[in-house]
């Protein structure tokens, strides 16, 4: 991962969490000319960033009323949540945590990585395609996100179990659904024995694509 085709775009200021994979990423991609962030970074990119759209009416109203100290604490208080996450996050995944958490200081770890380490890597990439500006490689990393769940659906499920990818530029999609959307959504019906299947809403979407069903 380079700074320089990623893009931090906009941020949720009301969802730790996802704030917690932000500054993992900040971390693997030397955002600041190091691999690691400090509270502190992220304090200033937190005032600074546009926030996502959706969440831009809840944090407004939380934020009326509050004078310029009450607002820094309440900043300072998110970061604290963040850290807390991420130090969970270090407990529960161990030796497959590619960061080292010291104090106020998140690492990436350099050098060779374990499996573990880099589903993790790959898998925290995903959870903010948007931010990534490399020509296609939004795309390459949807359907690698894709095989890798189906790989992790088949191993929590019995295995006479069947597990398909339905999107739409899937293998799966191709030899087993077939590329004309109305044709897949009645096959997808069959095969999942719904009660029923509406063939008239089915005939009416595009030939094309996943009718946002991945």
């Amino acid at each position: 991962m380079s700074s320089e085709l990623f893009d931090i775009g906009s941020v949720s200021l009301t969802s730790p969490h996802l704030c917690a994979d932000l500054v993992e990423i900040l971390a693997t991609v030397n955002y600041k000319g190091n691999f690691f962030i400090h509270k502190n970074d992220f304090l200033s990119i937190a005032n600074e960033a546009s926030l996502y759209p959706e969440d831009l009416d809840e944090y407004l109203d939380i934020e009326k009323g509050l004078n310029d100290r009450a607002k820094t604490d309440r900043t300072e208080r998110l970061v604290e949540d963040i850290w807390s996450h991420l130090e969970y996050r270090q407990r529960i995944f161990n030796v497959d945590y590619p960061f080292i958490i010291e104090k106020d200081e998140i690492a990436y770890r350099k050098g060779n990585l374990s499996n573990g380490q880099r589903i993790y890597k790959f898998l925290l990439a995903c959870s903010r395609l948007n931010s990534f500006k490399k020509h296609g490689v939004q795309q390459r990393w949807a359907r690698s996100f894709s095989q890798c769940c189906k790989e992790a659906m088949s191993s929590l499920l019995p295995t006479y179990a069947t597990v398909r990818v339905f999107d739409a530029n899937s293998i799966d999609r191709r030899k087993y659904y077939g590329t004309d959307l109305r044709k897949a959504l009645l096959r997808l019906g069959n095969d999942l024995a719904v009660l029923s299947i509406n063939k008239n809403q089915c005939s009416q979407q595009s030939s094309s694509g996943d009718a946002g069903i991945d």
